[in-house]
């Protein structure tokens, strides 16, 4: 949509069409050809006027259907429509029919109406516990919008997946179960298609983890990796030093479980595993510890 003004000058005779030359439409300067508009409102289309003094008639039309004068739809004989109470359905273009009386010639000039509600419900920044679900919201009025939510752990964003911690990442609402210190400082924001032409972002929000721990202090924590970056496999050292491990887990960026570590091994091996971000997660009975990992 949002295209300038289009004037078609046809007459027609069975399926011939020939040039219109008696007249040309011209318009006022202080009205636009196209308009964005939310819902419940009233717009009106520009002036459309013509040269010459002429004696025309003027007739609005959608998809080529003649309108008619009602509470929705006032001036459909007239060189301006206002349209009162717009909705969904009103997105696209109005035709006006321009007829000169002497010659029955024809123009026809458009109004293009982009019907785009804004977001009404924004995500907010969540603080919670480790081991806790959370729930995102954003909401427009458009009841056939769509959602794409995306995260971002420090390596960008991407799109999010239903697996492993998340779902709903198509709906309005982004579940995030069982978070861990691998979300803790993750962003996230929702991209939103209506019928506007450009997707609408919601606000950019952060999850953060109520724990004394926090992801920085972790990093350099007891437990440190090496090689980071890794090629094929690593060493975690510190192990040793903690018998209350209950679990060593690799987790991807989308936060799902790619491979659990064996408790009994010192080096591990990822060789299998593609290049990019992940997080280990190092679990003990006393804390909960994240390394971040880069495979290369």
């Amino acid at each position: 949509m949002k295209n300038l003004l289009l004037l078609t000058c046809l007459f027609f005779t069975g399926l011939t069409f020939s040039q219109c030359g008696t007249y040309q439409i011209i318009t006022s300067a202080s009205h636009n050809y196209f308009t964005t508009t939310p819902t419940g409102g009233t717009v009106s289309s520009q002036y459309v006027l013509v040269s010459n003094n002429l004696n025309v008639t003027y007739q609005w039309s959608k998809n080529f259907s003649p309108l008619t004068n009602n509470t929705h739809f006032s001036g459909v004989s007239t060189n301006q429509i206002t349209i009162n109470n717009v909705n969904y359905l009103d997105d696209g273009n109005l035709e006006c029919r321009v007829t000169n009386i002497d010659d029955g010639c024809i123009d026809t000039a458009y109004f293009e109406i982009d019907v785009c509600d804004a977001i009404t419900q924004q995500p907010v920044d969540i603080v919670t516990n480790l081991n806790t679900t959370v729930t995102f919201n954003v909401n427009v009025p458009y009841p056939n919008a769509t959602f794409q939510w995306r995260g971002d752990i420090g390596a960008g964003y991407h799109d999010l997946t239903n697996a492993g911690q998340y779902s709903g990442v198509n709906t309005n609402t982004l579940t995030v179960y069982n978070v861990s210190m691998s979300n803790n400082n993750q962003h996230f924001y929702c991209e939103i298609g209506t019928l506007c032409n450009s997707i609408q972002n919601s606000d950019s929000v952060v999850l953060l983890i109520n724990s004394t721990n926090s992801l920085s202090e972790n990093i350099t924590s007891k437990y440190n990796v090496s090689p980071n970056p890794v090629t094929n496999s690593f060493s975690i050292n510190g192990l040793e030093n903690d018998e209350n491990i209950t679990n060593i887990l690799l987790k991807d960026m989308h936060g799902k479980i790619v491979k659990e570590l064996a408790l009994n091994n010192m080096t591990f091996d990822i060789q299998g595993l593609k290049t990019g971000v992940y997080f280990l997660e190092v679990n003990s009975s006393n804390s909960n510890e994240i390394i971040r990992l880069i495979k290369e």
